[in-house]
Formats: structure tokens, sequence, C-alpha cells
């Protein structure tokens, strides 16, 4: 992701202590850069995914895998060299594989692996550093969710590409209102890799 100051920022998992990490590049081609650890606590920042917000500064969804949680971090300058974490937006098994957008309101939009159900879910921040979001079940038809990829459309709403697990497909779920979980439009696309 590029910042807002036309630097790269790259959210990531570091095996080697569990922890989720920042890099801010000091230059175009990072061969400078600084590195920031975001979230310590437990075993943190597996599917790390990093947008940058409104306010010019990151925001991360990532998974919390001691606590089984979706959880947000928020940059507080363009470096990441001060940050916020936030309550969990979800747990008990929640919020692997997810993927996170700005939606049309300037708040990040997230979509996710409900792991205990089987099912995709979305989830909606309340302010730009997301430290409280509405979270729902979107498509619960099987074993569906995993390997979720969330964009804003054209049309300023958000769309979700996601695994059918059962019946191996690729699916692709248009979200018919930006802001509140209503009406869905789903669509079915056979791929060769899921078989």
């Amino acid at each position: 992701m590029i910042g807002a100051d036309g630097l790269p920022l790259i959210s990531y998992y570091d095996a080697s202590t569990a922890d989720l990490k920042i890099a801010h590049c000091l230059n175009i081609t990072c061969s400078y850069k600084t590195i920031e650890v975001v979230d310590a606590t437990g075993d943190v920042g597996q599917s790390t995914s990093l947008v940058v917000g409104p306010d010019g500064r990151g925001l991360v969804a990532y998974f919390d895998a001691t606590n089984s949680e979706l959880k947000m971090a928020h940059c507080r300058n363009s470096s990441c060299s001060n940050s916020t974490t936030a309550s969990p937006v979800t747990s008990g098994g929640l919020g692997n594989w997810n993927s996170l957008s700005i939606s049309s309101d300037g708040l990040g939009i997230i979509s996710y692996y409900d792991r205990f159900n089987g099912a995709l879910g979305l989830a909606h921040c309340g302010d730009v550093a997301c430290t409280q979001a509405t979270a729902v079940r979107i498509d619960t038809s099987s074993a569906v969710g995993q390997h979720t990829s969330i964009t804003i459309g054209a049309d300023g709403l958000p769309l979700i590409v996601y695994h059918d697990v059962t019946n191996k497909n690729l699916k692709q779920l248009t979200v018919q209102t930006s802001t509140a979980f209503a009406t869905l439009e789903s669509v079915s696309i056979r791929g060769s890799w899921l078989q």
C-alpha cells in the first residue's frame, strides 16, 4: 500500500516472533525502512490486510490466533511508529482470511471467514480507527468464506469474492447497501484451481 507520504507501508506477520509488524519504506525501492511492532500480545498478525484511510494513516485488520479474534490496528502517523490496537471486532473463531477496504462512507469494511459457523462474515467499522464495529454473517449457505477479498466497486458498493469449499466454487457477492447489511447478490464462478 502506498501511504499518504507517497512511500510504501507494509503490514506483515513475523512468524519468528508471532507479532504483527509494519514496515514503512524510507525510499521508493524500500532499500531503507523502519519496522514497527504493532501488536505482540500472543500469536497475532496472521492474515493481515492494510489500507490507508481517509485520515492518511494505515488501518490494519489481522487475526489473533491466540484468542481466535479479528482485530484492528490504526496508525497514529504515516510511518506507524505510534499506533493503537482496538478491541476485537469478532471473537470465537472468527476473522481469519480477512480482507479490508474503505467503504464509501470513509470507514473500514472487512470481509472474513467465520470458522466456527463455516460462513462468510462482514464487519463495518463505526469510526476511522475502527474502535467499534458491527459484524454479521452474510453467506451461511455452506462451508464458505475462505480466501476472501473485498473491494469497493464503481457503484460505491462492497464487492466480495471468496471460496465455497462445499461446491468447489469461487463466489462473488455484492452488498447492496454501503453501510447496512441487507440485500445480497451472489454468483458462483467455477474455478479449475478449486477442483
